[in-house]
């Protein structure tokens, strides 16, 4: 295997979203999911008054602190027209269509993308660590 592959709970997920989606020529496009967090006003108004780099640091990690057991963070794949992407940067892969540029899509060599337990996750396919880039992607890094 030398690209990118998805799983059959992928695929039957995918296509279900193609299916929901009313795009005439769907495309799927990995990108990530999170919930907003609100600001306490301390941390809202530090922002406002421009406070020291190390002031907003200290709110930042009370405020991480403060929310993380309500963090979620998932890797989703999102449904768009064909239309909306560069011709150069849709894929097939299987059945599907991916948008995604040639560089980003040669990091996910030997990956598969795979669907349970109501979410998206990416695994190598020899089973061994997922390359450190797509982790850094993943991660918004």
């Amino acid at each position: 295997m030398s690209h990118l592959v998805f799983s059959e709970a992928a695929q039957a997920k995918i296509l279900e979203l193609f299916r929901d989606s009313g795009e005439s020529s769907p495309v799927a496009q990995l990108g990530t999911r999170s919930q907003a967090v609100t600001l306490d006003d301390e941390f809202r108004e530090a922002l406002k008054t421009q406070a020291s780099s190390e002031d907003l640091a200290a709110l930042g990690r009370r405020e991480f602190e403060r929310q993380k057991s309500g963090l979620s963070f998932a890797l989703w794949v999102f449904v768009l027209d064909e239309s909306d992407c560069l011709p150069r940067d849709v894929q097939t892969v299987g059945r599907l269509r991916l948008c995604m540029p040639s560089p980003l899509f040669e990091i996910f060599d030997n990956h598969v993308l795979d669907f349970r337990r109501g979410q998206f996750a990416i695994t190598r396919s020899d089973g061994s660590a997922v390359d450190p880039r797509i982790q850094s992607l993943l991660n918004g890094r």
